[in-house]
Parts: C-alpha cells; sequence; structure tokens
C-alpha cells in the first residue's frame, strides 16, 4: 500500500508539473533566438523585394519616357513614324500614375496645336505669296 501511495504521489507531482509547465511555459534561449532571427529575415527579404520592384519601376518608367522622346524627335525630325510615338504614349498611360498621364496628353495637345498653327500659319503665307 505504500508502494502504490508513493506511485500516486510521483504520478501526481508530474501531472502537477506538467500543468504547471503547460500555465508558465519556460522557452529556451535557443528557441526564442531562433524565432527572432527569423522573423528578422523574413521582414528584410520583404523590404528588399519591395525595393527591387520599385527599383525596377522607375527603371522603366524612365526607360520609356526617353523612348517618348526619341520618338518625338525622331517624328518632328521626319524619320519617325506616327505608330513609335502612339505606342510609346500608350506605354507610358499604363505605366504612369495619373499626374504623368494628364502631363503627357497636355504636352501632346500643345504640340499638336502648335503644329496646325505652324500649318495655319504656313498656309497663310503661301496664300500671300500667290497675291503677290
Amino acid at each position: 500500500m505504500n508502494k502504490m501511495l508513493t506511485i500516486l504521489n510521483n504520478i501526481s507531482q508530474q501531472l502537477n508539473n506538467i500543468s504547471q509547465s503547460l500555465v508558465h511555459p519556460s522557452y529556451s534561449p535557443e528557441i526564442i533566438a531562433a524565432i527572432i532571427a527569423a522573423a528578422a529575415a523574413i521582414i528584410t527579404l520583404l523590404i528588399t523585394k519591395y525595393k527591387e520592384r520599385s527599383i525596377q519601376q522607375r527603371n522603366l518608367k524612365e526607360e520609356k519616357y526617353i523612348s517618348f522622346l526619341s520618338a518625338l524627335i525622331a517624328l518632328r525630325a521626319g524619320y519617325g513614324t506616327n505608330r513609335q510615338l502612339i505606342e510609346t504614349i500608350q506605354v507610358m498611360n499604363l505605366i504612369g500614375n495619373s499626374s504623368v498621364v494628364k502631363a503627357t496628353s497636355d504636352f501632346i495637345e500643345l504640340i499638336l496645336e502648335k503644329k496646325l498653327n505652324q500649318v495655319i500659319n504656313q498656309k497663310t503665307l503661301q496664300i500671300i505669296l500667290i497675291k503677290i
């Protein structure tokens, strides 16, 4: 009977220890350090990916802006086509924010208006020259 009581006391004590460890768990410092290191690595990875993506977007926008200006200059010089300019404008409208889209459309309207005024002025000058 004493043996039985001793065994039951041991079992009771072990159960008590288990319940105490569940209520107040004690984690080893190695596990805590591993969790913190993993969290820091994940945060660093996310920040790096975000910055890489923003740099790629900036490079793409700069490239398309340069191609827009090149197409515009080529068209003005006479060896470019409207198609090149239209394609670059469409791409800029897709990747640009609303202020870029508005500025691009205002710029194109300004150029078209000047070109129209030049054509009108040339026609007027031709009519005047013909009359003389």
